[in-house]
C-alpha cells in the first residue's frame, strides 16, 4: 500500500516437473513412450490507483514464460498404424517442444455517475513462439488391416525430410466500452461493445512462390479486422405483492435475468503448427502402396524442389476468426431463509469454427467400386492420386474456419446455504439439473485421439459437408450435480467436556455427485471405404437387424450387431479398402451412445483445537468414492477384431491424506 490512494501488488512462481512415459505412443508401455520436461514461470503485478471516490483505475501486467521438452524413449522406428489395431513406432506428430512467452498489459477505467457506472479499458498481449515442430520426419507407414501388415502390404509411406520449426509473433488487442444503467432501483441494464484483432504470423504459412500457387495453394490467409462484439443484459427484481404471481414476484425476492453477447476466439498455436510443413519450408514425400518395405523406410526425394504431388496442408485466405453468439434467460427466487431455486435457458450458436476440408479430393466411380468389390483386390483400380480432381497435384488439406454449432439448454438450480437450526443446520446443499443438446457439423479438425476416436476430424464426403451435422461428441443430454459440505454439530454430551469436544467436535464431510449421458460416438469402418483418400468414412446401415447390447449392464459398454452395419469384405472377412463409391455409407455420425457416467468425490476433515491459536486438521479425499466405472465408448471401427468391445481403462478410486498445522 503505498499512499492512501494507491495499492501495488507482486507475483513471482516457477514450476518444473519432469514426467515419464506420459506422451507420444502409450499403447506398449514405455517402449515408444516419452517424457515431459515442463518449466513454468509467472510474474504479475497490479496497480490500483483511486483518484476520486468515483473514478478509479486498474492496471495489471503478467509475463508467462512456458519451456515443454517432450524427449522419446524411440526417436527412430517409423510410426506404422493398422488400422483399427494398434500402432507401432513413436507418434507420427514428434519430435516437438516448445519455448512461449507471453506479455500482457490491461487497464480498467471505471467511473461511476449517477446512476451509471462506466468502464473503459483495453487487453493487450504479446506472444513470442519458438516451436520445435519435426513432425513425420521418422517417416509413417499406412496399413488398412491386419491381413495387409502381415503380407507388408503397405497403403502409404510418408516421410518429411525438412523440420517444419518456426519463430512467430503475434499481438492480440481488444479494446471494450461498458455500462451499468440503473434505470429504476429494481432495474438495471448492461450495456458493452468490444473489439477484437489479431495478425496472422507469416500469414499462417500461405503461398507465396508462383508454382504453388498455381497449383490448387492458398494464399497467405488475410487478417480479419472486423470482430466487433456487443453485449446485451439485464437485472429486474419485480416488486408485486398481489395479484396471482405475487407468491413468486413479491418482497423484491425474485431476480430476472438475461442478456446476449458476441464472443470472439485467437487463431494462433495450433494452426501455425499443422500448415507449417509445406515447400519450400517441408518436402514430404510419399510413396502409394509400399509393398514388403517395413521395417526400412521407403526412398523418397527430399531436396526442397517444387513437387506438385507433394501433401499442402494451408488455410483458406478468406479464413475467419470463430465466433460465438451466446444468450440466455434465467429467474432466481429466495424462498424463506436461505433457500434458492434458479432455473432459465442458455444457448449459443458458433459460426466460423475451424475444420478440416480436402480441396483436391479423389473420386471413385461405381464401376470401380465394383471392381474391386468383385476382384478383392485394391490395386485392381487407379490409385487414390489417379482418382484426384485434379490428378496432376497432390492433396490439398484446408485448416478451413467453416464449421457451426447450436447448442440449447434448460437448467434448475437449488440452494440451501448453511443456517437455521436442528441437526442439519450446518448443511450448505446445492443441487444442478440440466437438460441440453448441442449439434455440430464438427467435434475436432487437428487429431485429439479422444475426441476424433469416436468423431472423427474429417468429414465422410468432402462434397456433401451438410450430412455431417448432428447431435456433437460433446453433447450430453442429461447432466446432474449434487453439491454439500455439512459441518458436524457437536453433541450435546460433549459439549461441556474439553476432551470430548475435541474428539466429536470439528468433524466435516463434503462432496460432489455427479451424472452425465454418454459420449455419441460414430460406427467407422475403418477403412477409406469411399476411395476419397482420406478417412472418417460409414457403413451403410440395415435398420431391420439387431443392435444386441451389453447383457450385464444393459447398455453400450460392449455390444454385437449381427447384418446391421454393412461393408463389402473379401474372402478373408476383411473389410475393402476403395470398395464403396462417393458419397460413402448412408449411417450417420454419431448415432449411438456410450453408457451414462456416475461419479461421487467426497471429503472428510477433522479439525483438531489445541488452543485459541494453535489447530490441526487432517483430511482425506476420495476422488470416486465407491470405484464407479466410466466405459467411455467401446471400439467402433469394423476393420477391428475387437469391434463392439470395449477396452478402456475404467478408472478406480483414489485416495489422498494431508495434514496442517496452524499456529
Amino acid at each position: 500500500k503505498m499512499g492512501d490512494n494507491d495499492n501495488f501488488t507482486f507475483r513471482y512462481s516457477r514450476d518444473a516437473g519432469y514426467f515419464i512415459n506420459q506422451i507420444s505412443n502409450t499403447q506398449f508401455s514405455d517402449i515408444f513412450a516419452g517424457a515431459q520436461n515442463l518449466v513454468d514461470q509467472n510474474m504479475a503485478l497490479s496497480q490500483t490507483h483511486v483518484f476520486s471516490s468515483n473514478v478509479v483505475n486498474e492496471f495489471r501486467a503478467s509475463y508467462v514464460r512456458r519451456n515443454l521438452g517432450f524427449p522419446e524413449n524411440d526417436p527412430v522406428t517409423p510410426t506404422t498404424g493398422i488400422t483399427g489395431f494398434f500402432t507401432i513406432g513413436g507418434l507420427a506428430n514428434f519430435p516437438q517442444g516448445r519455448v512461449q512467452n507471453s506479455y500482457q498489459f490491461n487497464d480498467t477505467l471505471s467511473w461511476l455517475t449517477g446512476r451509471q457506472s462506466f468502464k473503459f479499458g483495453f487487453d493487450i498481449r504479446h506472444i513470442h513462439l519458438f516451436n520445435q515442430a519435426a513432425f513425420n520426419t521418422k517417416g509413417t507407414f499406412a496399413f488398412a488391416n491386419f491381413a495387409n501388415f502381415i503380407n507388408n502390404l503397405g497403403t502409404s509411406f510418408e516421410q518429411a525430410l525438412q523440420v517444419a520449426s518456426f519463430d512467430a509473433r503475434q499481438w492480440q488487442q481488444s479494446y471494450f466500452v461498458q455500462d451499468d444503467f440503473r434505470i429504476t432501483p429494481n432495474l438495471t441494464l448492461n450495456l458493452g461493445l468490444r473489439y477484437e484483432t489479431a495478425n496472422y504470423p507469416f500469414g499462417f504459412f500461405g503461398a507465396t512462390d508462383a508454382q504453388s500457387l498455381a497449383a490448387l495453394v492458398p494464399g497467405p490467409s488475410k487478417r480479419d479486422n472486423n470482430n466487433f462484439g456487443p453485449a446485451i443484459g439485464f437485472n429486474y427484481s419485480p416488486r408485486a405483492t398481489s395479484g396471482p404471481f405475487g407468491w413468486m414476484f413479491g418482497d423484491s425476492r425474485t431476480v430476472i435475468r438475461g442478456g446476449y453477447r458476441k464472443n470472439y476466439d485467437v487463431l494462433f498455436y495450433n494452426i501455425l503448427t499443422v500448415n507449417a510443413a509445406n515447400f519450400p519450408r517441408v518436402v514430404t514425400g510419399r510413396a502409394d502402396n509400399p509393398v514388403d518395405t517395413f521395417p526400412n523406410v521407403a526412398p523418397v526425394t527430399g531436396a526442397p524442389v517444387f513437387n506438385p504431388l507433394a501433401t499442402y496442408v494451408n488455410s483458406p485466405e478468406d479464413l475467419k476468426v470463430p465466433e460465438s453468439h451466446i444468450y440466455s434467460l434465467t429467474v432466481q427466487r429466495e424462498f424463506g431463509n436461505n433457500l434458492f431455486l434458479e432455473f432459465g435457458y442458455s444457448g449459443s450458436t458458433s459460426r466460423n469454427q475451424v475444420n478440416q476440408l480436402q480441396a483436391n479430393n479423389a473420386v471413385l466411380t461405381e464401376a470401380q467400386a465394383a471392381l474391386v468389390r468383385s476382384t478383392g483386390n485394391t490395386l485392381a483400380i487407379p490409385s487414390v492420386q489417379a482418382r484426384r480432381e485434379f490428378p496432376q497435384f497432390g492433396p490439398r488439406v484446408l485448416i478451413a474456419s467453416t464449421a457451426k454449432a447450436n447448442y440449447n439448454a434448460g437448467f434448475i438450480s437449488f440452494n440451501r446455504r448453511m443456517g437455521g437450526d436442528g441437526l442439519l443446520r450446518n448443511l450448505d446443499l446445492g443441487f444442478h439439473y440440466t437438460f441440453s443438446k448441442l449439434m455440430s457439423d464438427n467435434d475436432e479438425s487437428l487429431g485429439v485421439g479422444a475426441i476424433t476416436a469416436g468423431s472423427p476430424q474429417v468429414p465422410q464426403d468432402f462434397t456433401d459437408y451438410e450430412a455431417e451435422w448432428s447431435v456433437s461428441a460433446f453433447d450430453r443430454t442429461h447432466r446432474f450435480a449434487l453439491n454439500y459440505v455439512w459441518e458436524f454439530p457437536t453433541p450435546r454430551f460433549a459439549e461441556g467436556n474439553g476432551f470430548l469436544r475435541r474428539v466429536f467436535g470439528g468433524w466435516q464431510i463434503s462432496g460432489v455427485t455427479t451424472g452425465t449421458s454418454g459420449q455419441p460416438f460414430t460406427i467407422l469402418t475403418g477403412v477409406d471405404t469411399n476411395g476419397n483418400g482420406s478417412g472418417g468414412d460409414r457403413p451403410n446401415i440395415d435398420p431391420d437387424a439387431p443392435l444386441i447390447v451389453d447383457p450385464v449392464t444393459g447398455n453400450l459398454r460392449t455390444f454385437t450387431a449381427p447384418g446391421r452395419f454393412l461393408v463389402p469384405r473379401n474372402a478373408a472377412g476383411n473389410i475393402l479398402t476403395f470398395s464403396m463409391a462417393s458419397p460413402g455409407g448412408n449411417l450417420g455420425k454419431n448415432t449411438l451412445r456410450a453408457p451414462a457416467f456416475f461419479n461421487t468425490n467426497l471429503g472428510l476433515q477433522k479439525r483438531f483445537y489445541i488452543d485459541e491459536t494453535r489447530r490441526f486438521t487432517i483430511r482425506a479425499d476420495f476422488l470416486n468414492a465407491f470405484n464407479q466405472d466410466n466405459y467411455g465408448i467401446p471400439v467402433n471401427s469394423l476393420s477391428s477384431a475387437n469391434f463392439g468391445g470395449n477396452l478402456n481403462d475404467w478408472g478406480g478410486r483414489t485416495i489422498t491424506v494431508g495434514g496442517k498445522f496452524t499456529f
